[in-house]
């Protein structure tokens, strides 16, 4: 028999942090688009709203990671496997019509979502520093790689 669990949980790496909290947000994202509050967002991964700024640079940052989950296709292929055996052929579409339908209609939320997002002051403010900050990052390469 397993011995209770005492003390923390096992630490987790930024990047498991970072899926984690995205994976959370998905739902949220889904049901109040843009709108979703980091408090929200918080409550629903189980962590101090704290967190999710030393996890993601902004809120436009962790709203990009969450929309990217939910639009990653291997989820859709992940829940027609997960589909129970059909009795015939015509069960087994109708399943398939409906896993796709309902991945659909949860798409369409996620990119008005999206759209929403970069459509903002704070998303094109975020778009703006990240741009600079990459354009930054190459200059300093190409510098480093001239003096050497």
């Amino acid at each position: 028999m397993d011995e209770p669990r005492t003390g923390r949980a096992r630490p987790m790496s930024r990047d498991e942090r970072r899926a984690a909290i995205a994976l959370a947000t998905v739902p949220l994202l889904e049901s109040h688009g843009a709108q979703v509050s980091t408090r929200q967002i918080a409550v629903a991964a189980g962590v101090a709203e704290g967190t999710l700024f030393r996890a993601f640079d902004d809120k436009v940052e962790l709203l990009t990671a969450a929309a990217e989950r939910a639009l990653d296709p291997t989820t859709g292929v992940a829940e027609i496997d997960d589909l129970p055996p059909a009795p015939d052929l015509a069960a087994e579409l109708t399943q398939l019509a409906d896993v796709m339908a309902a991945r659909g209609r949860r798409v369409r939320r996620v990119m008005l979502a999206v759209h929403a997002i970069l459509a903002s002051d704070d998303g094109r403010r975020a778009a703006a520093v990240r741009a600079a900050r990459g354009a930054a990052s190459v200059a300093k390469s190409s510098a480093e790689n001239e003096s050497s």
